[in-house]
């Protein structure tokens, strides 16, 4: 079977001494993986992957990439929200967790990060998934870290018995998310895709109709755990070239007034009716712009580096961190 494109949750993207430190969990967690070598051109990505940001990340790193690129040679990062089109599927997502306490404040956080910065740069903001609310067209896949409140949606006398600490929360209706669930019932994707729980979980929600949207948790990858599933797309027939969505482009200009870099809550506006008309508006204008240009939403193979990377030839007891000036 031959893979066109891999999607995950989450990467751990770490590339030097620096990003270790803005790392969130504990020290002993704190050491280099495989990412560096596909940064430096060790090695290289053999699939086109697509990832979001976990609660694990170096925050300083996808920071600087807030409406995604490319995180590496052939590993894009879809932003802290993002959508974007391969093959013929519209792909969507957004990256961290859910914390309440931060939900409606702005991306305040910067590096030196704190302890507790370290950890709140990677938690869900309202905006991100405002704009995704925005969206009109179909999804054929949304990518989030943690889970929607989907648990009565599967079968969840099997998830309890194999997760017996995690059944009072079930019964609470608080493993999983109640504002992903709106936000799925609202766009009606296809395949919601999610990890952090480090198990395996499958749910279908049933929408009016024939509509449904499938449910996948994968588990942590270690040896004899079920991390990995394929999904076949036989309809997606188009070029296997990644491009930017330009519904999602429309968004992002239409509501880049509400970015907010503060603590203080982020002021969004109450129904989505004058948003939609200033969506379309700016779908418009960017319709017309790229009319007749062949290719011109596609995204480009301009990965670089921008800091630089740890080697396998150094050892890191000596590596010093060092940033961008």
């Amino acid at each position: 079977m031959e893979i066109d494109i891999v999607a995950t949750k989450g990467i751990n993207a770490v590339r030097n001494a620096f990003d270790l430190s803005c790392l969130a969990g504990p020290s002993k967690y704190h050491h280099y993986k495989d990412f560096y070598k596909y940064y430096n051109g060790e090695v290289a990505a053999p699939i086109l992957t697509i990832f979001v940001g976990g609660n694990h990340e170096a925050a300083n790193h996808l920071r600087e990439l807030y409406y995604g690129g490319w995180a590496a040679p052939n590993i894009y990062f879809l932003g802290y929200s993002g959508v974007v089109n391969y093959g013929g599927l519209r792909i969507g997502g957004f990256s961290g967790i859910y914390k309440r306490y931060d939900f409606f404040k702005g991306h305040y956080e910067v590096p030196p990060y704190s302890g507790d910065t370290v950890r709140s740069a990677f938690h869900v903001r309202e905006y991100e998934l405002y704009k995704l609310s925005l969206l009109r067209k179909p999804l054929d896949v949304i990518l989030s870290h943690d889970w929607p409140d989907v648990t009565s949606y599967g079968d969840v006398e099997k998830l309890c018995a194999d997760h017996p600490h995690w059944k009072e929360e079930i019964e609470k209706g608080e493993l999983g998310c109640h504002l992903y669930t709106k936000l799925l019932k609202s766009l009606k994707p296809s395949y919601w895709l999610s990890g952090h729980m480090h198990c395996r979980f499958d749910a279908t929600v049933q929408h009016t109709g024939d509509q449904s949207t499938h449910f996948i948790a994968l588990d942590k990858v270690l040896p004899r755990r079920p991390f990995l599933d394929v999904v076949s797309f036989p309809e997606a027939t188009g070029p296997r070239v990644l491009t930017y969505d330009l519904e999602w482009l429309a968004i992002l200009r239409a509501t880049h007034q509400y970015l907010n870099c503060s603590m203080a809550t982020t002021v969004l506006p109450k129904g989505p009716e004058r948003e939609h008309r200033n969506v379309e508006k700016e779908l418009q204008e960017l319709t017309a712009r790229f009319a007749g240009k062949e290719n011109a939403l596609a995204v480009p193979l301009n990965f670089a580096m921008t800091v630089e990377p740890h080697r396998s030839s150094v050892d890191p007891r000596t590596e010093r961190p060092t940033c961008l000036p």
